[in-house]
């Protein structure tokens, strides 16, 4: 540790019950790749947006004699080996292996560091020990967020562990630019997740932080911020300067970087390359489009020398989405590539639960928007047919397939929630709703979070699921031709009774008349009548058959297998694909009725919403 500048790596003692820990587990929570780790980056900056345009750049470098010597020197590196080293050795299965396989990778090839730098957003502001600010938020502690931000995108203080999951030696660096008394001050700190360790002088409970040593009583002793000249000399070797022409902000650097879920090592190019891929597929809302409110550039360099450079623009997987959102002429069906659809949808938020002795807030209805878009043969396949759920937040929440059955029409879709919907007092409750509804990885809405168990009633689960019912239903039908939604089906049925004309002894319409054809839906099922009057004065045995099908636009459809039948006069047998009814020669009249299998609740929404084919096929036996 330098005399002048007093900056070194602290760790915390054990405590005193003698408890430790053999790993991180926080960094157990997400999904340990590069998708994740870009999405939590970018949305910790946008939810420290301060007023206009939020930048973000992510810069890799991969160093290599004295540019990587001189590094980490600056980072008290030979300190920081010994407990690195000693919690490579202590043998815990989650982290020691990793943790000896970063060190042997630092001292024996070259060096990759990912600095990612944010400028338009608030910085670390807060004290040493502050609760709830963004220093202790991100810097100091576990599962604490910043609840200044109701309407912000993340909300367990979880996202920031995918940091130190990405850096082979699990240590980060942290700088920033701070609006305080009416000037920029710089600040600068480290810290590093280890597990319980074991050095020369101690036993260590796990975490360290690189910073300037400050007593805090009974003899402790912690790191705390640099400041300013102390802050910018150590930044001037960690890579951790910032342009103070840029104003406040954040910068983070990843010592020692590394895709925890790569078997091999990637070159640069192609992690920049997928990082560029991942801002847009995520954060399209807010890159481009009626609310532009983030830029992403991204970097990489090889001991000095520029081997990537890209401004993130939103890719042709995206395009059509950015479309969709841009839209102000709407069509009520799709029926040309490009024509934009869109409805309301309601939902009902579950009631509050009451809080600190306060009242509880009832239930309210808010409306979310959909809006589809017929796709064509030029667009990406990657995302077609799949609905983009966007909140306030400005990110893609997930992509959710839906599957419209019989139709060959390409679609995409936007539903927007909350805030992401205009700015009204129901939209707030429905903001706060799903973002509740999001686990620690914001990847999806579950109503069975722990958020929502513990701030709503019951009943969340049942309206989400409602919600994606009511969704697909309104897709169908913008995709698909004008649908009655009356008991009586899609359009007179009794016109979609057909008697066959195919050779090799099947009837026509001069031997055999299908009259009195009725058919509904009822309890999930669809039930239907008829009846058949063979007309050819021929006096021999004959039969027919009934078979149902889902109309397809093309081919003949789907089958729906029929579950029961009955006549008058015959003998009838049921097989997988059609029921046969088998007439003695002697009966010239016979009337029919019966009924499909039941369909489950979602194949409820595809019976309703497409059109039914029955086909009656009567001839003469051999």
């Amino acid at each position: 540790m330098s005399d002048k500048l007093q900056i070194a790596w602290i760790f915390d003692p054990i405590p005193p019950s003698g408890a430790i820990q053999g790993g991180v587990p926080s960094s157990h929570v997400f999904k340990p790749d590069l998708d994740t780790f870009v999405r939590e980056i970018i949305q910790n900056s946008m939810d420290q947006k301060t007023n206009g345009l939020v930048t973000v750049n992510f810069v890799f470098e991969e160093m290599e004699g004295h540019l990587k010597d001189d590094f980490l020197d600056a980072i008290d590196w030979q300190n920081l080996r010994k407990h690195v080293e000693a919690s490579a050795e202590a043998g815990f299965t989650t982290i020691s292996p990793r943790l000896a396989y970063g060190l042997q990778n630092i001292e024996s090839r070259p060096l990759t560091i990912l600095r990612i730098d944010d400028f338009g957003t608030v910085g670390l502001t807060g004290g040493e020990s502050e609760p709830s600010k963004n220093f202790s938020a991100l810097c100091k502690n576990t599962l604490d967020t910043c609840e200044d931000k109701p309407y912000r995108g993340g909300s367990y203080g979880l996202g920031k562990a995918v940091l130190w999951s990405f850096s082979s030696i699990s240590a980060v660096l942290f700088s920033s630019s701070i609006n305080l008394d009416s000037s920029l001050k710089f600040r600068l700190i480290g810290r590093t997740e280890l597990p319980y360790h074991i050095t020369a002088s101690g036993q260590w409970s796990g975490p360290g932080w690189y910073g300037k040593p400050e007593m805090i009583g009974q003899g402790l002793n912690r790191a705390a911020s640099a400041w300013d000249t102390d802050a910018q000399y150590v930044a001037t070797g960690s890579r951790m300067l910032r342009d103070v022409e840029k104003g406040a902000g954040t910068s983070i650097l990843v010592i020692g970087f590394d895709e925890p879920r790569q078997e091999q090592t990637r070159e640069l190019k192609e992690i920049a390359y997928e990082i560029s891929r991942s801002a847009s597929r995520w954060f399209w809302p807010s890159l481009k489009g009626p609310d532009s409110r983030l830029a992403v550039n991204v970097e990489a360099y090889e001991n000095g020398n520029e081997i990537y450079n890209q401004k993130v623009e939103v890719s042709t997987e995206e395009s059509p989405f950015v479309e969709v959102l841009s839209e102000s002429e709407f069509v009520e069906k799709l029926e040309r590539q490009g024509d934009v659809s869109k409805t309301s949808l309601l939902f009902r938020i579950p009631a509050k639960k009451p809080h600190a002795g306060g009242a509880e807030e009832p239930e309210c209805d808010t409306q979310l928007e959909l809006r589809v878009r017929q796709g064509g043969t030029e667009d990406s396949p990657e995302l077609k047919n799949s609905v983009a759920l966007i909140r306030g937040a400005g990110m893609v929440v997930q992509y959710l397939p839906v599957p419209i059955p019989l139709s060959d029409k390409k679609f995409h879709g936007i539903l927007l929630a909350g805030l992401a919907n205009g700015t009204t007092t129901a939209n707030e409750s429905a903001e706060k709703f799903f973002r509740a509804a999001e686990p620690p990885s914001h990847k999806e809405w579950d109503a069975a979070t722990d958020g929502v168990r513990a701030e709503y009633k019951q009943g969340g689960q049942a309206r989400l699921k409602g919600l994606w019912q009511e969704m697909t239903s309104a897709i169908i039908k913008m995709c698909q031709e004008s649908i009655p939604a009356s008991s009586q089906g899609p359009e007179r049925l009794s016109r979609l009774f057909r008697i066959g004309g195919q050779k090799g002894g099947w009837g026509g319409p001069a031997k055999f008349r299908i009259a009195g054809t009725t058919a509904n839906l009822e309890e999930d099922a669809w039930h239907f009548s008829g009846r058949i009057t063979r007309q050819s004065e021929e006096n021999k045995p004959w039969e027919f058959t009934v078979s149902s099908w889902l109309a397809g636009e093309t081919g003949r459809g789907d089958l729906i297998p029929i579950h029961h039948l009955e006549v008058e006069n015959g003998e009838v047998v049921i097989g997988p694909a059609t029921a046969t009814v088998i007439i003695p020669a002697n009966v010239s009249r016979v009337s029919f009725s019966g009924n499909t299998i039941k369909a489950d609740k979602e194949q409820h929404i595809i019976l309703r919403n497409t059109k039914m084919r029955i086909e009656v096929r009567p001839r003469f036996r051999s």
